[in-house]
């Protein structure tokens, strides 16, 4: 059984067990209230006997009930086993009085009401409403065993106290119950969501240590392998040391990648950020790589300005660009856009490779997932975790055959063409 539905029983258990403990008490008031009315009636003696005998024999039933209940706590197959008992003792006592006519018949719906609050709309609180059900189908068929009382409208009103009571303890005991539920299980959930950010954390820092530890030797590595690719003893030797060289660096990228995203939110330090300027110097830093993969870089700029870390922004573009360089065969063309609409400036990187499915896309952007053969994911991951520190978001557009579009969406509040707010 989950936590959740162990604490859920618990609660009910206590308000089930509460009510079960103060029902003797409210019945009693009831019985002796209408057996001294019944007993001033001329009604026949058979019928006070009967009467009489059935109240004695639930009230007792009760009071037995509530004595065992001091030691332990009602169970949900205890409770709906009682309320069906109830049910049946007062169906007789019913029947006895006038059937459908009875003036107890207010105090049948007192066992539905209790299951309905104990039980909501389980198959427990349906097996109760069902024998009410049934028990008011054979009042109604069945010709009563005794006559209506002549007291029958007061006994009806002490019969509407008796069920009212009875409403309010189930409907207040067993509603807070559920409530406490509520609050308890949003402060596990809390709780653990607090626990779950405390070890993310902890992961995050571990693994940019260990990204560090690596990163160190790694530099060192590379300088020896370099060394020896400046003069190879053969040119077997050379193309090894260049497939190093090459394996080095795509170590490096995923280790920069990772330390990126690893970096913490306090990090950012947003600033007004020239669009204009950002995406023109980030052209030409890619320029000469795009054009060794035969890509060409158009530039599509509207949005002129954002307030943003231009470090973070620019190290997000980059990465997106990187992707999208490797996404697409020669001859494709990388298109780097901003636009504005009254509440967001979106900057978008548009690439004319393979595109990816729905399903591709929906799972893009999590860390180490990546469509492209090689690729770790994290590229993406940090655009997204940047938009989002930033207060954006960033959206995945894919056609397969015809391309990608990633647009990173950054809120317009922060800025609004005036001097930066003071840190």
């Amino acid at each position: 059984m989950e936590a959740h539905d162990r604490l859920r029983v618990e609660q009910l258990r206590a308000a089930s067990t509460a009510f079960l403990r103060l029902r003797p008490a409210v019945v009693a008031c009831g019985v002796a209230a209408n057996a001294a009315l019944l007993a001033a009636t001329d009604a026949p003696r058979w019928q006070l006997q009967l009467v009489a005998t059935t109240f004695a024999i639930g009230l007792s039933a009760f009071t037995i009930e509530a004595l065992v209940l001091r030691r332990r706590l009602v169970s949900e197959r205890w409770l709906t086993i009682s309320l069906l008992a109830t049910l049946a003792t007062l169906a007789f006592a019913a029947a006895c009085t006038g059937g459908m006519a009875s003036p107890l018949l207010p105090v049948l719906a007192a066992p539905v009401v209790v299951a309905l609050a104990a039980f909501g709309r389980s198959r427990r609180a349906r097996l109760v409403l069902g024998a009410a059900v049934m028990i008011a189908a054979v009042l109604l068929l069945v010709p009563p065993v005794g006559p209506v009382p002549a007291a029958a409208g007061r006994i009806a009103a002490v019969s509407w106290l008796v069920a009212l009571a009875l409403f309010w303890l189930a409907i207040v005991g067993l509603g807070d119950a559920h409530v406490r539920t509520a609050a308890a299980l949003d402060a596990m959930r809390r709780g653990a969501i607090a626990e779950a950010a405390a070890r993310a954390r902890e992961a995050e820092a571990l693994g940019a240590k260990v990204a560090h530890e690596i990163r160190n030797p790694l530099t060192s590595i590379k300088a020896l392998v370099q060394l020896a690719a400046a003069a190879p003893a053969s040119a077997r030797e050379g193309e090894r040391m260049r497939v190093a060289l090459s394996e080095i660096d795509r170590v490096e990228h995923t280790l920069s990648e990772y330390l990126s995203l690893a970096r913490p939110l306090t990090d950012v330090a947003p600033e007004p950020v020239d669009l204009v300027a950002l995406l023109r110097e980030l052209a030409l830093v890619l320029e000469a790589r795009a054009a060794e993969s035969g890509i060409t870089i158009a530039l599509d700029i509207a949005a002129t300005r954002v307030f943003a870390d231009p470090r973070r922004l620019r190290e997000a573009l980059t990465n997106l660009c990187s992707n999208a360089i490797e996404a697409m065969p020669r001859g494709g063309v990388l298109t780097l856009a901003s636009a504005s609409d009254a509440t967001s400036v979106h900057l978008r990187v548009h690439d004319q490779g393979v595109g990816m499915t729905h399903e591709a896309a929906a799972t893009a952007g999590e860390p180490f997932r990546s469509g492209r053969e090689g690729g770790t994911g994290l590229g993406l991951a940090l655009a997204r975790s940047v938009a989002r520190m930033h207060g954006g978001d960033l959206a995945i557009a894919s056609t397969p055959g015809r391309g990608t579009t990633i647009t990173v969406s950054l809120p317009t509040g922060g800025y609004h063409g005036e001097d930066p707010p003071r840190r």
